[in-house]
């Protein structure tokens, strides 16, 4: 059957409006299902009309369907970006210097003048502690008298 262009686009555009009856449905039916060469833009029309049918001789364009998510080309560029940033990052990052010591709550991370600060703690602590132990010996010898007397005292007895 020879089918006239103009009248197929008039049965379209009432299909479209919802204007066609069964049999103008019918029609574009068989127009999409016997001809091959189709304009471009009737080619949904044309899936839509063979696609309600089960005529075993229509043929169908397969749709490639890709699928939501990263290739691994990608995740392995991803992985690669990460590792190049961590990289740089870890190089500007300066290196944190050992603390020693605390000096009027400043760190010190220069070992000599840790040591320094360590000895003249040192010292100060040495004559703070030597002075208790003076007095002590002190006590001492006042102690040791004063059981002599008592002795002494015992024995007058």
């Amino acid at each position: 059957m020879v089918y006239d262009v103009k009248q197929i686009q008039e049965l379209l555009d009432k299909y479209f409006e919802g204007e066609t009856s069964l049999q103008e449905e019918q029609i574009l039916k068989d127009y999409f299902l016997n001809t091959a060469d189709i304009p471009a833009e009737w080619y949904s029309a044309k899936v839509m009309f063979t696609g309600f049918c089960s005529n075993k001789e229509v043929t169908s364009r397969t749709v490639i369907v890709r699928k939501k998510g990263m290739s691994l080309k990608r995740i392995a560029a991803a992985v690669a970006v990460v590792a190049i940033l961590s990289v740089g990052a870890a190089m500007l990052i300066p290196e944190e210097k050992e603390i020693y010591c605390y000096v009027n709550g400043k760190p010190v991370t220069d070992y000599e003048l840790a040591l320094k600060h360590a000895e003249r703690a040192f010292g100060i602590m040495e004559k703070e502690i030597s002075k208790p132990v003076e007095g002590l010996e002190k006590i001492e010898e006042s102690m040791d008298k004063s059981i002599s007397y008592i002795k002494i005292l015992n024995q007058i007895r």
